[in-house]
């Protein structure tokens, strides 16, 4: 037990640094007109290995060894980030910053897979020209128009996590377990929607806009949360059930079979609509709306604000 709480104290390091480098990243190397889409994808890659990870858990819930096949299966993804990220350039935006022009043209060639870089040369060193120097974290929190743009970052992290996403996987088995008796499977539900809807997500952030999409995703997951939460308390029952003919008893949930999958249909509902606007859009748009000079700064805020609205829901 001692090990696998050291190892997911280095396995948390290891999440938190990255949650806030990658929107970071694709923010800085992404052409215009795809930084929505290439920003947002980083929300893909982390349901799809939800998915993945269900899947595995479903194959191997009668395992003798499951979990422990389970837990040697994730060494795959840290191993395959280990070996890539020697191949991904610096982003140009810190090379001109750090290096100067000539690396960060090299560079943005390299990105960009053409030789006819001097227009975004020109606009990010007119960029950086206009954010000025680096700004501390003091700064940050003293300058009205950067404290305002703080402010809605981390607004929108944890009211991210307040909508109770992380909770619905985390418990997510247990609760169907007691209402349909298939908790794996409910979760497998849960974890596709989540996929499936993320799919357009990417393909919609730069057509409809941010927030066109946090609006009316936001009312939809009203409707999921409300529906799911009414035909729990209509269709199901609470009834203390006596272990092993002692006096101990324990709470058991009585549900029709058509309430508990009528409650997992909303469920994915909400799931799927906050896979479309508030999953992915809170780190797009912490990343976007800082300048360089206190982007890295102000990112790993907003991150933090995630992170600990996390352990606070739990």
């Amino acid at each position: 037990m001692t090990l696998i709480l050291f190892g997911r104290v280095v396995e948390g390091i290891g999440v938190g640094c990255s949650s806030f480098s990658c929107p970071i990243y694709a923010s800085e190397i992404a052409p215009t007109k795809l930084r929505g889409m290439l920003s947002g994808f980083m929300q893909m890659t982390v349901v799809s290995g939800l998915f993945i990870a269900n899947i595995v858990n479903l194959l191997l819930k009668n395992h003798k060894l499951g979990w422990r096949i389970s837990n040697g299966l994730i060494l795959i993804a840290p191993i395959a980030i280990m070996i890539g990220i020697f191949f991904c350039p610096e982003t140009p935006r810190w090379l001109f910053k750090n290096k100067g022009r000539e690396s960060a043209e090299k560079s943005l060639k390299r990105i960009r897979g053409t030789k006819d870089v001097t227009g975004e040369l020109d606009a990010i060193a007119d960029a950086m020209e206009d954010e000025g120097n680096q700004v501390s974290i003091k700064e940050l929190f003293t300058t009205k128009v950067m404290l305002k743009r703080l402010g809605i970052g981390m607004g929108m992290h944890i009211l991210q996590q307040a909508t109770g996403i992380n909770p619905i996987f985390t418990f997510g088995g247990i609760i169907y377990e007691s209402v349909l008796g298939q908790g794996i499977v409910a979760l497998l539900v849960l974890s596709g929607a989540n996929l499936l809807s993320t799919i357009p997500a990417l393909f919609l952030f730069d057509r409809l806009g941010r927030r066109n999409l946090l609006i009316y995703g936001g009312l939809a997951m009203v409707v999921g949360h409300l529906v799911a939460a009414t035909v729990f308390v209509t269709g199901c029952s609470q009834v203390d059930k006596i272990i092993n003919g002692t006096n101990v008893t324990e709470k058991v949930v009585n549900c029709e079979t058509s309430s508990g999958i009528l409650m997992l249909v909303f469920t994915a509902i909400f799931v799927g609509c906050f896979a479309i606007s508030w999953g992915p859009i809170a780190w797009i748009y912490a990343a976007e709306i800082f300048p360089l000079n206190v982007r890295a700064s102000a990112v790993s805020l907003t991150t933090g604000s995630n992170w600990f609205m996390v352990v606070y829901v739990y």
